[in-house]
């Protein structure tokens, strides 16, 4: 009789041992072991075969074939508070942006579920741009794929930048990748771009900035933040460099919710804007 092996993998960003592998005959059931991984700011949710998620403790018939199972992670719930509700309805624009992540980054049509979740975290000021692109790249639809280094950096060009790869540009990215950088570090390249600023920017969305291994809602919340205070004070979608500035000063406690308030009613644009 033949005898199979289910080995586990932690995933992007996570570090730890492994659970001891697992050896047995095709047909007969086994039970998955506890998780032994960590991801900052993550949780623990389940182990993936790239077509179903199954639970630490659950029983899984073991294949005709070697397997491998990696871990999969849901971001922890954040303190930061909800970001003011947004007037932003579902605009044609809106529409566009998160059909195009479902078509660029998963190649498929939007189902009505996962629609109604982005558009929902897009009205409720919940994540910003590269928050939500995030969702999709590190999606276990996406993990899932298995994509080589070549096809995830010819993905994320045409998720963020709405092009081909350039050629030096290519070369830039792969080196970094073959010489052991994350693929979410290299994804925060293109996050933070300013072609991904101008793409946001011609579907009405805020890009905001990403921020390698801080949570991802909260992040969300706090670019979300920044942007509607950048709408009420100035009538006007923030600049690159002011998103970055006051997202980072919160992100590192430098400033608070309130005294970012402050220096903005205080600014030249906003005493130049309400002179009459």
């Amino acid at each position: 009789m033949k005898i199979y092996k289910i080995t586990f993998e932690g995933g992007e960003g996570a570090t730890g041992d492994a659970p001891r592998t697992i050896k047995e005959a095709a047909g007969l059931n086994v039970v998955l072991p506890v998780n032994t991984f960590e991801k900052y700011h993550y949780k623990f949710t389940g182990w993936s075969d790239g077509n179903n998620t199954y639970a630490s403790g659950s029983e899984f018939t073991m294949p005709g074939k070697n397997v491998k199972l990696t871990a999969v992670w849901k971001y922890k719930n954040s303190d930061v508070p909800e970001a003011p509700a947004s007037k932003i309805k579902a605009t044609k624009s809106v529409n566009d942006f998160i059909n195009r992540c479902y078509k660029v980054a998963l190649g498929r049509e939007a189902d009505e579920i996962g629609y109604n979740y982005w558009l929902e975290k897009i009205n409720n000021e919940q994540l910003a741009g590269a928050q939500i692109g995030y969702g999709f790249i590190f999606s276990d639809e996406y993990i899932g794929r298995n994509k080589t280094n070549k096809q995830y950096l010819n993905d994320l060009y045409a998720m963020y930048f709405g092009r081909e790869a350039d050629e030096e540009g290519y070369a830039y990215w792969m080196n970094k990748l073959e010489n052991g950088e994350s693929r979410e570090s290299v994804f925060a390249g293109f996050a933070n771009s300013d072609e991904f600023f101008n793409l946001c920017a011609k579907y009405g969305i805020t890009r905001g900035y990403y921020i390698t291994g801080y949570d991802l809602e909260a992040q969300g919340k706090i670019n979300c933040f920044v942007a509607r205070l950048y709408k009420v004070c100035f009538n006007r979608l923030p600049d690159k460099d002011g998103q970055i500035y006051w997202t980072e000063k919160l992100v590192n406690g430098e400033e608070t919710g309130t005294s970012v308030v402050k220096s903005m009613i205080q600014s030249n644009e906003f005493v130049n804007l309400n002179l009459d």
